[in-house]
Order: C-alpha cells, then structure tokens, then sequence
C-alpha cells in the first residue's frame, strides 16, 4: 500500500507538468474531469494524480477563502462549525459543471467560485 502511494506521488510529480493545458491556464473543463476522477470508486494511478492535484487545488482555494487579510466581500458563505470536506466540494464542483457546461471555458479559479456561490449564497444584505 505504502509503496504504492509512494509510486503514485513519484508519477504525481513528474507528470503534473504534462498534465497542464498548451496554455498554461487551468479551465472549468481541467476542474470538471479532476472532480469527476477524484469522486470516483475505483480510480486508475493516473485519474487518482489527476484527483490529487484538484483536491489541493480546492484546499488552496479554501486557504485563500479563510485568509483574514483578503478582502471580505464574499459571494459565496461556507457553513460554518467544520464538517464541509473537500470530497464534498469536489462533488458540488462536478455537479455544478455537468449542469452548466457554458462556463467551463472560463478559468477553474472562475468556476469553482461559481458552484460555492450557488451551493452556498450569501444571504442578501
């Protein structure tokens, strides 16, 4: 199992470059296959590095959501008290992609926002 792991990250590594589009810039469509590989039963090595990458990919999200010193104009409200875990975010992501395929053109960063949003609006002001 151990050795596995260790194999996957080495793969996870060395691959992560090729893994990104021609431009450099991850879209709502790179998001939308890492959720649906991360959501996954019985993930092959490849979707499994392809899940590990979004999954940090949503954590640093989540960092920059809880850092105090951005600014605090906030769309989206996460419920508060824990228990919201990434796989969850992961499944209201690829949720949110399957049924608006319009936006996945936009930057990741864009779409990721746009499913917490209407997951969990802010109550109006």
């Amino acid at each position: 199992m151990i050795l596995k792991f260790i194999a996957a990250a080495t793969l996870f590594f060395l691959l992560t470059p090729l893994l990104a589009p021609a431009s450099g810039r991850k879209t709502g469509n790179d998001l939308l296959r890492g959720c649906n590989d991360a959501i996954k039963d019985d993930p092959t090595i490849s979707q499994s590095i392809n899940a590990a990458y979004w999954l940090g990919y949503i954590e640093g999200y989540l960092d920059g959501y809880h850092d105090e010193t951005v600014p605090n104009e906030r769309r989206v409200c996460l419920p508060s008290g824990g228990g919201l875990e990434t796989g969850q975010i992961a499944r209201i992501a690829a949720k949110y992609g399957r049924e608006h395929p319009e936006v996945l053109h936009k930057p990741a960063l864009v779409c990721l926002s746009l499913a917490l949003e209407d997951a969990f609006p802010c109550p109006e002001k």
